[in-house]
């Protein structure tokens, strides 16, 4: 009885899906993976505001890379190269962060708004009563990608295990005091953060055909 209730229901719904992508980095980062899939990219452009919603979210990636790489270009070897212009290159450099932090916040937006209208295009695929992780095995094997499982699980072991071996490095091996054991974590941390979509987002199971 209660199988068949929650079959009448729509358990995910535009809003639901929005809201998800906006506060879980793990969804959010199982979306970045589909939306770079070549099928589903072409999916998107079968709709105007798909190809206006998608040529936004790689136009915005673009420039967020470019003012990461120049944050750290100019907190490394700006000193290096001017160093009359120290409290300038200050500024630009935290210009260029701030820029950064408000990028990742537009682009997040951009695949929360492209999740749901894939959500949207492909509602023939996801019955009523479907959870998310569901949808998650539904999109896993009909684009081939690795499932909201299988994402879930690497980033979680992935960070558990960076955070713990920075620890034990930090105390263990080169005898940091507290502050820089917390930067060596945070750091750590960061630089997994990165080198983990990475890998989920060059990562193709090959467990999930394709089923046309």
């Amino acid at each position: 009885m209660m199988h068949e209730t929650y079959a009448k229901l729509d358990l995910i719904t535009p809003k639901m899906l929005y809201s998800t992508v906006m506060c879980d980095e793990r969804t959010c980062l199982w979306f970045r993976k589909i939306f770079s899939q070549q099928n589903v990219i072409e999916r998107l452009k079968t709709s105007p505001e798909g190809r206006h919603l998608y040529g936004r979210y790689v136009l915005r990636t673009v420039v967020v890379a470019v003012l990461l790489a120049l944050s750290f270009c100019v907190l490394l070897f700006g000193r290096m190269l001017f160093p009359r212009f120290v409290l300038i290159l200050g500024i630009v450099s935290a210009g260029a962060a701030g820029g950064f932090v408000a990028g990742l916040r537009l682009i997040r937006q951009d695949i929360a708004s492209l999740a749901v209208l894939l959500f949207q295009m492909d509602r023939a695929l996801v019955p009523a009563g479907t959870t998310l992780f569901q949808m998650g095995e539904i999109y896993s094997r009909h684009y081939g990608v690795p499932s909201l499982v299988s994402v879930i699980w690497v980033w979680d072991q992935s960070l558990r295990n960076v955070f713990l071996l920075s620890y034990i490095a930090a105390f263990g091996v080169f005898f940091l005091s507290c502050w820089e054991s917390a930067l060596w974590v945070m750091a750590g941390c960061f630089v997994a953060v990165c080198v983990i979509k990475i890998a989920v987002l060059q990562f193709n199971s090959a467990d999930n055909k394709r089923i046309p």
